[in-house]
């Protein structure tokens, strides 16, 4: 007799996998989105507003900083979708890195 699957919950297996991960890294630490050895960055990131506008230099750490920004909401927010635009797929890794 067979029984029938049960959906999978594809987030929380993501969730759970990311905890697993990051327990086996540092137990007992939730992850970090914010360097104190970059404030400006930092500032931007725990901005409580909607809407942000960022004036900076052109190697500034732009891209990377609004990766962050969106892994911490969505670390944060429970059912949160975050979305990152580039023009291709090599665009984005190269602004972003490992990041997004």
């Amino acid at each position: 007799m067979s029984h029938p699957k049960q959906p999978v919950d594809l987030r929380e297996s993501v969730r759970a996998l990311a905890r697993t991960r990051l327990s086996k890294i540092r137990p007992d630490a939730a992850p970090r989105f914010l360097d104190e050895n970059f404030p400006a960055q930092s500032a931007f990131i725990t901005d409580p507003g909607r809407m942000k506008v960022v004036l900076c230099t052109r190697r500034s750490g732009k891209s990377y900083g609004a990766g962050l920004y969106l892994y911490k909401e969505a670390y944060e927010q429970a059912g949160v979708s975050c979305l990152y635009l580039a023009l291709t797929g090599t665009a984005r890794r190269r602004s972003c890195g490992r990041t997004c």
